[in-house]
């Protein structure tokens, strides 16, 4: 298989791992919209904090698909024949770590928690 054609097979995967990294976002995003929209209209200020459960659980996802994302374009694919046989180092800890506090996603999580604490303590 010629190179050309492998560097397209891991944009592929990129291209997808991106698109999960975005939806999750998109997800984040409303959900937490929805969640802080009830607490702050008087219907109970608990879903304000409710809301902090699904911002934590798509913050480390997001971390995931990004990491992940980072270790496929490392990624070494040699052709024997027709079977791809692929060379790869899994997603660490310390590459989903370092993804978490990574600057495109902290911003978004961390800005969603604290307007999380502001509507749930009504400050």
């Amino acid at each position: 298989m010629e190179p050309a054609a492998k560097a397209e097979i891991i944009q592929g995967i990129v291209t997808r791992l991106a698109g999960n990294s975005f939806s999750i976002k998109t997800w984040n995003v409303g959900l937490v919209t929805a969640l802080l929209g009830l607490a702050s209209q008087g219907a109970n200020h608990f879903f304000a904090l409710v809301a902090i459960y699904p911002i934590v659980v798509f913050w480390c996802l997001d971390a995931y698909y990004l990491a992940a994302e980072q270790v496929a374009r490392d990624w070494k694919i040699s052709f024997t024949g027709d079977m791809p046989k692929v060379e790869a180092t899994k997603v660490g800890l310390g590459t989903w770590f370092d993804q978490l506090f990574n600057a495109t996603v902290l911003p978004l999580y961390a800005s969603s928690i604290v307007a999380a604490l502001l509507v749930a303590f009504a400050l």
